[in-house]
């Protein structure tokens, strides 16, 4: 998938940012087994580039759409993924975190979580 529009209008939205003196922020859902370590750095890399970005904020999966897929009778292709309260493994908020932080910005909402 093509994402070159998305990641221009980060940028785009980066810079407006600075001129109106408030901050960007990205939220980041994680899906086990489409958005893995890579894309999550992926990611990260970008982040750098965004002069105005305040943090990034990783969000859990939740399946509270299936119940509709249901009703309308569409199959649910995430169906048997399990909903997950912390998002991203050790592994992937470290690297997101030192990635980010090297450009002196918060990594994360909160680095606790």
């Amino acid at each position: 998938m093509n994402n070159t529009l998305i990641q221009n209008n980060l940028r785009t939205a980066s810079a407006t940012m600075g001129t109106e003196k408030k901050v960007l922020v990205i939220r980041q859902v994680v899906v086990p087994r489409l958005n893995d370590e890579s894309n999550i750095r992926a990611l990260a890399e970008l982040a750098r580039g965004l002069p105005h970005l305040d943090y990034i904020e990783l969000l859990p999966y939740h399946n509270y759409g299936m119940n509709k897929y249901q009703i309308l009778g569409r199959h649910y292709q995430l169906g048997d993924l399990r909903r997950f309260l912390r998002p991203g493994s050790r592994n992937i908020r470290k690297s997101l975190r030192a990635t980010v932080l090297s450009v002196n910005r918060r990594a994360l909402k909160d680095d606790e979580r």
